[in-house]
């Protein structure tokens, strides 16, 4: 091997070092940046949410069966996980276990309608709340919407508010997003907002255990000019089929009274 052609060899296994090392920071660097986002993601969802599910085996016994004969515990659940939130801020010291909280609401505090009509309404859920909370001397206060944008559903953070959506969904073959609301929906379901990224939201979903799930929200008006949020799933929801045209229809924002916060 002559001088020149090793000294062009030496040089090639250089540059080969340097790509190597270039590609090895820039690698380092994206995955320190994917890791800070996911952090960032992480940091806007409020973890303080209790995580029980409705489909729990302990929970069959209470028959809160819908015309199909589904689980339809999704309310009395997302008051339980609700509750145990404001346990957590309000350090409240509530004797129940997340079982015999969600027992206590569906059996003695939540009324318990007739299915075929459509179960429990929003301000169902947020009187069982009330009616809880009340040997602890702590008052909420609470609205339900049915026009409302992607910062009321942010407030679901905040340590003294809880957000609950009601989502509904329509078969594809017979929906018209002009005729929007109507009541040829398939079904119900009950979600807690976890947190908000840009039009993305999370929601808890206390139908199973796999309990994030996400959606991307695109608002849509109706041919009455109403405006309805509908929800393109990122993520598989245990609940609601992804195939099917979904809406959220109403919002309901729980707030415990600022003077009760500790």
């Amino acid at each position: 091997m002559t001088p020149k052609s090793s000294a062009r060899l030496k040089l090639l296994r250089v540059d080969g070092d340097n790509r190597n090392f270039l590609r090895g920071r820039v690698f380092i660097l994206s995955l320190i940046l994917w890791m800070s986002a996911f952090d960032l993601l992480a940091d806007s969802i409020d973890h303080r949410y209790g995580k029980m599910y409705q489909c729990h085996r302990q929970l069959k016994d209470l028959g809160w069966l819908n015309r199909e004969g589904d689980n339809a515990l999704c309310g009395p659940t997302c008051v339980a996980n609700v509750l145990l939130k404001f346990k957590r801020s309000l350090d409240l010291k509530i004797p129940d276990s997340s079982i015999k909280l969600i027992h206590k609401i569906a059996t003695e505090i939540l009324p318990h309608r007739d299915f075929q009509d459509g179960g429990s309404e929003e301000t169902d859920l947020a009187e069982a709340m009330q009616k809880y909370l009340m040997p602890f001397n702590i008052d909420l206060d609470f609205s339900l919407r049915h026009q409302f944008n992607l910062k009321d559903l942010s407030q679901s953070t905040k340590d003294d508010r809880a957000v609950i959506v009601l989502v509904r969904w329509w078969k594809p073959e017979s929906f018209s997003a002009e005729k929007i609301p109507n009541e040829d929906y398939v079904e119900g379901h009950y979600l807690i907002v976890g947190g908000v990224e840009g039009e993305v939201v999370t929601f808890f979903d206390p139908y199973s255990s796999r309990y994030l799930v996400r959606a991307r929200v695109e608002s849509e008006t109706n041919d009455n000019g109403r405006k309805y949020y509908r929800l393109h799933w990122l993520d598989k929801s245990p609940s609601v089929p992804s195939e099917s045209p979904s809406f959220i229809t109403s919002v309901l924002e729980i707030r415990i009274l600022a003077d009760q916060l500790k």
